[in-house]
C-alpha cells in the first residue's frame, strides 16, 4: 500500500528518508555494546560481539569482492546480452537464447558465492551448538553460573577464531571462480 492509500485509510503516515540520516540496517557491534550499557549490564555477551565481529568481516569480504570481481562479472554479462541484441538477423527466441547464455556463468559464480556463505554460516552455527550443548551439559551436571558462562565464553571464541581462518581461502575460491567465468 501507499501512502496515500493509508492516509485515505485514516493513518498517519510520516516519511522518513533513511539516507539522509545514514541509517544503518545492521546492527554493529557498537550498538549492541550501547544498548546492553543502558540496560544496565556491565559485561557485553561475548557471542554477541563475535558475532557481530564475523558478520563486519564476512560483510567487508564481500563488499571487497562485489568491487573487485563481481562488477566486472556483471559488465561481461550486460555486454554479451546487448550484443545479443545487436543481431538484426536472430529472431527474438534466438535473442532470448542468446542472453540466456550471457547469464549462466554469472549465476554459476553467484551461485557458488551463495554456497560458500551458507557452508561457512553452517559450519560457525554447528560450532556455536556444540559450545551450547557442552553448556548444557555442564549445567546438568550442577557447574556454577560464572564457571559455565566462562566456558561457553571460551569455546565460542574458539570458533570464532577457528572460523575466521576460513574466511582468507573461502575468499580465494570466490575470486578464482569469478575470475574464470570473466574468460
Amino acid at each position: 500500500m501507499g501512502v496515500g492509500e493509508l492516509s485515505r485509510q485514516g493513518c498517519t503516515v510520516t516519511v522518513s528518508d533513511l539516507y539522509a540520516t545514514d541509517f544503518e540496517p545492521r546492527a554493529i557491534r557498537k550498538d549492541i555494546a550501547e544498548k546492553l550499557s543502558r540496560a544496565g549490564q556491565r559485561r557485553v555477551a561475548v557471542g554477541e560481539l563475535q558475532q557481530l565481529q564475523v558478520q563486519e568481516v564476512v560483510d567487508s569480504t564481500m563488499k571487497s569482492l562485489e568491487r573487485e570481481s563481481m562488477q566486472k562479472a556483471q559488465g561481461l554479462m550486460f555486454r554479451c546480452s546487448a550484443s545479443c541484441c545487436e543481431d538484426s538477423q536472430a529472431f527474438i527466441q534466438q535473442v532470448h537464447q542468446c542472453i540466456e547464455c550471457c547469464h549462466v556463468p554469472l549465476a554459476q559464480v553467484q551461485a557458488l558465492v551463495t554456497n560458500e556463505l551458507e557452508k561457512f554460516r553452517d559450519h560457525l552455527a554447528r560450532c556455536t551448538m556444540h559450545c551450547n550443548d557442552k553448556v548444557k551439559d555442564s549445567v546438568d551436571a550442577g557447574g556454577k553460573e560464572l564457571q559455565v558462562q566462562q566456558q561457553l565464553d571460551a569455546c565460542v571464541t574458539k570458533c570464532v577464531d577457528d572460523h575466521m581462518h576460513l574466511i582468507p581461502t573461502m575468499t580465494k575460491k570466490m575470486k578464482e571462480a569469478l575470475l574464470s567465468s570473466g574468460k
